[in-house]
């Protein structure tokens, strides 16, 4: 068996952190598993010691770190469930595999178990937007009217990026309606990369069935239909939020 990738998860324990278990991609037999392990002071020796085992099916070799995506109860409302939610997501996820872009999230493919639909294999990237300049969680009015002094002009000349992975979108008949700062990471060459592709939906279509979860203060709650403007306001919103000055106003409150 060859262990591909770990992922430790921390508790903590009398007032210290401690890894509580480790998530482990293994290869056995030209394919491969995600499962969890417990004991951390041994290895394990088969894909069938871990727990929770899913086999992972890619469509393109494993040359950087996976992170798999599984359903969020935080994006439940009723009118459809998590795997209903997860099936959407795929769907979308097909349509940019044959069409990739640098500055959408890279897709790897799919986790399952027992024959369902499981989880989404991404490329992992290291960090948000928001992580990267705003780790406080100042609010937006916050945010504009402090020095911003981890908005540097590496981060200004991003939102080119982001820019073009949004026409990418458009382009293809979809639109994101979540743009917002915890939606945009970086992969390793700081290049930005829009993620967060439940909320993507084809132009027109309605916000309301299934419900589509949005980020407050990121968009206009009236608009119910997934239109280009979505994203263009969101973008414009993005681009007060890091390069703004105070008196120019927000377009979503």
């Amino acid at each position: 068996m060859e262990i591909c990738q770990t992922d430790p998860t921390n508790k903590l324990s009398y007032g210290r952190w401690q890894v509580d278990y480790i998530d482990y991609i293994v290869k056995e037999d030209g394919r491969l598993y995600n499962g969890r392990w417990k004991d951390i002071d041994n290895l394990p020796q088969h894909p069938t010691q871990l727990s929770n085992l899913q086999e992972l099916h890619l469509n393109s070799p494993l040359n950087s770190g996976l992170y798999i995506k599984t359903p969020n109860p935080k994006y439940f409302n009723e009118g459809s469930s998590l795997e209903d939610r997860l099936h959407h997501e795929y769907q979308v996820c097909k349509i940019l595999q044959k069409d990739p872009h640098p500055n959408i999230a890279f897709y790897y493919g799919y986790q399952e178990q027992g024959g369902h639909l499981s989880g989404l294999c991404f490329k992992r990237y290291a960090k948000t937007l928001m992580q990267k300049v705003n780790p406080e969680g100042l609010s937006k009015e916050e945010f504009r009217a402090s020095d911003r002094k981890r908005v540097d002009d590496a981060v200004k000349r991003s939102l080119e990026g982001i820019w073009e992975g949004i026409q990418h979108l458009h382009k293809l008949g979809l639109v994101h309606n979540n743009i917002n700062p915890s939606t945009i990471m970086f992969d390793e060459q700081e290049n930005p990369v829009i993620v967060g592709f439940t909320h993507i939906r084809e132009e027109k279509t309605s916000l309301c069935y299934p419900p589509v979860w949005r980020t407050p203060h990121w968009h206009d709650p009236k608009v119910q239909t997934a239109l280009d403007s979505n994203d263009l306001y969101a973008f414009e919103e993005l681009k007060t939020w890091l390069e703004g000055s105070v008196e120019d106003e927000y377009i979503f409150e």
